[in-house]
C-alpha cells in the first residue's frame, strides 16, 4: 500500500469502503506516518488480484495505490514488523553557534554548512544517540495549558477506567495555536465544546468531510449509537491497535 499525506485509520477506512470488506480482512504490521509518502506490506483475506487492481482507479483520487501483488497463505498482524527504512528531506536547516563572552556564552542560530552535517552524521555513526521517545508517540513538551491534550493523556484516562474523560480528551485535541489541524477539524472540535458534547450535533459539523478526525468520528458514531452513558462501547468502535496506541503512549511517557 502506497499512501501520501494520509492518516493511518483514514487510509484503512477508505480501503474497506472501496473494497467493500471489513477491517479484519486487511492485515498490516504497523502504523505509517501521516506527513510522508509511505509504502507498507498488507495482506487482504480472500480477495482476487483483479479486485485489488480495479480499486486503484478510486484509491488514486485519495493519494493511495495498491501494487506488487502475490499470493501467500498467511496474514499480517500488528507487531510483525522487522523494521523501517526512511528517506528524510530536511529544509531550512540551521545550527547553533556558540560564542564566548567573558565568563558567559552566547548562542545564536546560523547557516548550516555541508561540512558540519557530515561531521555530525559521522559522530552518530561512531557513538550512536540517546533513543528518546519523541513527539510522534508522546506529543509536544509542555503543560496542558500550553500544548493541550497529548496522546498519553487519553491512554492514562483509559487505564484509570475513566472512558468519558478519555473521549473528552480525544475531542479536545491539541492547543489550537500549536495545531496543524485544518479549520474544518477545529470547527468540529468547537462544535463539541459549544454543544456540551452532543455527538449528533458534532457529527453534523463534519459536513461530509471524510478526511479529518477519523478516530474522533468513529467514537462519535459510537456515542450516537450507544449513548453517552456507555463511553467504553463507543471507544470499542475503534480497532484494537488504535486503542492500544494511546496506552503505549502513556507507557512511553513513563
Amino acid at each position: 500500500l502506497k499512501k501520501r499525506q494520509k492518516e493511518h485509520l483514514t487510509a484503512l477506512n477508505k480501503l474497506t469502503h472501496i473494497l467493500k470488506c471489513s477491517l479484519s480482512d486487511i492485515g498490516i504490521a504497523g502504523i505509517k506516518d501521516l506527513q510522508a509518502e509511505t509504502y507498507q506490506f498488507c495482506t487482504f483475506r480472500n480477495m482476487k488480484v483483479r479486485r485489488l487492481e480495479n480499486a486503484n482507479q478510486q484509491l488514486q483520487k485519495y493519494g493511495m495505490e495498491l501494487g506488487n501483488f502475490y499470493r501467500v497463505n498467511w496474514v499480517l498482524n500488528n507487531g510483525d514488523l522487522d523494521g523501517n527504512e526512511f528517506r528524510l528531506i530536511i529544509r531550512g536547516l540551521k545550527r547553533v553557534k556558540v560564542r564566548l563572552n567573558g565568563e558567559t556564552t552566547e548562542e545564536s542560530l546560523t547557516e548550516c554548512e555541508e561540512s558540519h552535517i557530515v561531521q555530525m552524521a559521522d559522530r552518530v555513526k561512531r557513538t550512536g544517540f540517546i533513543n528518546f521517545f519523541g513527539e510522534q508517540r508522546v506529543g509536544s513538551a509542555g503543560t496542558s495549558e500550553l500544548v493541550g491534550v497529548r496522546a498519553f493523556d487519553i491512554g492514562r484516562a483509559m487505564l484509570q477506567g475513566d472512558f468519558s474523560k478519555a473521549i473528552e480528551s480525544m475531542m479536545s485535541g491539541r492547543n489550537s495555536d500549536d495545531s496543524r489541524e485544518s479549520d474544518a477539524a477545529k470547527k468540529v472540535r468547537q462544535t463539541w465544546q459549544d454543544t456540551s458534547g452532543d455527538p449528533a450535533a458534532t457529527l453534523k459539523a463534519f459536513h461530509g468531510a471524510d478526511n479529518i478526525l477519523s478516530r474522533e468520528r468513529m467514537v462519535l458514531k459510537g456515542l450516537n449509537r450507544y449513548g453517552k452513558d456507555h463511553p467504553l462501547e463507543a471507544i470499542r468502535c475503534l480497532s484494537h491497535s488504535v486503542r492500544t496506541f494511546w496506552i503505549n503512549a502513556y507507557q512511553s511517557y513513563i
